[in-house]
């Protein structure tokens, strides 16, 4: 019982990512429902108000994962033609 098994660490790191997935999709659909809300309501200011973040949010990730993927490449010596 006090024992871990070896896959049981990566199992909650696998459970860590996947509740911050979730945050993630979360925070974005409540952007996009909070700006296409006010679009409905016709404040077109409040509307756009969540766009400068939501591109904000994609820059941010986004050079996350092209750094992450990067450095995956470069260990990578296969021969490509």
């Amino acid at each position: 019982m006090g024992r871990q098994s070896q896959g049981e660490p990566e199992s909650r790191r696998d459970t860590g990512m996947r509740a911050i997935v979730w945050i993630h999709i979360f925070l974005i659909l409540a952007l996009v429902g909070y700006s296409t809300y006010s679009l409905f309501k016709g404040d077109f200011e409040q509307a756009l108000l969540t766009y400068p973040v939501l591109i904000l949010y994609y820059v941010v990730f986004a050079r996350h994962k092209m750094k992450t993927s990067s450095s995956e490449e470069s260990q990578d010596h296969t021969v490509r033609y």
